[in-house]
Order: structure tokens, then C-alpha cells, then sequence
């Protein structure tokens, strides 16, 4: 479900946002397109569009990502909203990420001990994988 302020409600009425890859977006008409200048129709995507709205500017991608702070993409309100660089942007990671075997994020495993990392500075290495998870929650708090 979409959680979003009353003040960017109409944003549901003019556009048909769906749920693609965890992020809420919809097709510009062809009348907007038209009038842009553009040929072709762009995607648009919900938080992007709010975030416009407050800043009062077109955000440019990549140098303008759209993060969510509490890190459910379903949560657009404004409070919950900020433009950040890509970096910034990962470094909010809450999760690993799903190719990542151990299940944690900023630890590996190099053959003889688990690396603990943080902000691409090494924390350490252990030998077991709850030392280096305790390590690398110390860092980043």
C-alpha cells in the first residue's frame, strides 16, 4: 500500500503508478511527452516527482537519487524523503544484498576469516563470523 501526504494525493489521480521492482512508477501521457519536447514517453517515478515538488527543481539522475530514510520504498511521504548521491544512497542500506551468501552486510569471507568493512576502510578480520558482525555494528554506529 502506498503511503504518501494528502498534499501529493493528486499525483494517484493524474497517473497510474504500479508497483515495479519493490519502487511505485507510471508512464507519462503522450500529451506530456509532446509537450517537453520529448518523443518518447519517460517512466516517472513516485518519489522522484515528491521530491521534485519539495525541492522546487528537476532532480538529475544519476547526481540526484531519491532515498527513502526508513528504507520502505512503499513509504513516500515527505518526511520520509531526501535527495542523496549514490553513495550516500547504499551507505542507507538496511539489508544485504541478495547475492550475499553470509547474510550480512559489510562482512565477507576471505578462506581463512570473516572481513569486516565499512565505508571501504577494512574494520578487521576474525575468526568467527559473530566477532566480525559485532565489529562492524560498533563502526557503523
Amino acid at each position: 500500500m502506498i503511503e504518501i501526504d494528502d498534499i501529493d494525493k493528486d499525483l494517484l489521480d493524474k497517473h497510474h503508478f504500479y508497483l515495479h521492482m519493490g519502487y511505485y512508477r507510471a508512464q507519462e501521457s503522450r500529451k506530456e511527452a509532446r509537450e517537453a519536447g520529448r518523443k518518447s514517453r519517460r517512466w516517472i517515478h513516485l518519489s522522484r516527482v515528491i521530491l521534485e515538488r519539495v525541492t522546487g527543481r528537476d532532480l538529475t539522475y544519476p547526481a540526484d537519487i531519491a532515498d527513502h530514510i526508513n528504507g520502505d520504498t512503499h513509504d513516500n511521504r515527505r518526511e520520509n524523503l531526501r535527495v542523496t548521491t549514490s553513495s550516500e544512497n547504499a551507505r542507507n542500506r538496511h539489508r544485504a544484498n541478495k547475492n550475499n551468501k553470509l547474510g550480512y552486510r559489510g562482512i565477507c569471507f576471505n578462506g581463512s576469516s570473516y572481513v569486516a568493512q565499512y565505508c571501504n576502510e577494512v574494520i578487521g578480520y576474525f575468526k568467527t563470523l559473530d566477532e566480525a558482525v559485532i565489529a562492524f555494528k560498533n563502526a557503523s554506529h
